[in-house]
């Protein structure tokens, strides 16, 4: 995995279970990586993502952090390596998982990028 000083949940705790929260919706952050790079990975993987808020512009999205990131607390190092993942009736366990695989991958590759 990144552990949890990497990736972080964005929103409402999943250890509180009274507050609302979209059941097929996920918001994570990963520091120090740029969502778009991430996201460039996970298309060529085959796997659907989308970068920071749902109403952010993606041309805003490579660089500024959302109005509502900053609303929910999500710390600048997170917000701009957000990614928000769906998941659908139809959507299998494995999926899921080769997604995770996915995203790891790509952050690691991203990693050896940088040094």
């Amino acid at each position: 995995g990144l552990g949890k000083d990497r990736l972080r949940v964005n929103g409402p705790a999943l250890s509180e279970p009274d507050t609302a929260r979209l059941p097929n919706t996920l918001s994570i952050g990963i520091r120090g990586v740029a969502a778009g790079a991430v996201l460039a990975d996970l298309s060529a993987a085959n796997v659907a993502a989308s970068a920071s808020a749902a109403c952010h512009a993606a041309e805003a999205a490579a660089s500024q952090v959302s109005f509502v990131l900053r609303a929910m607390s999500v710390p600048t190092e997170f917000a701009l390596g957000t990614l928000r993942l769906s998941v659908g009736r139809h959507t299998t366990s494995d999926e899921i998982k080769m997604a995770a695989k996915a995203i790891i991958a790509s952050v690691k590759r991203l990693d050896g990028k940088a040094s």
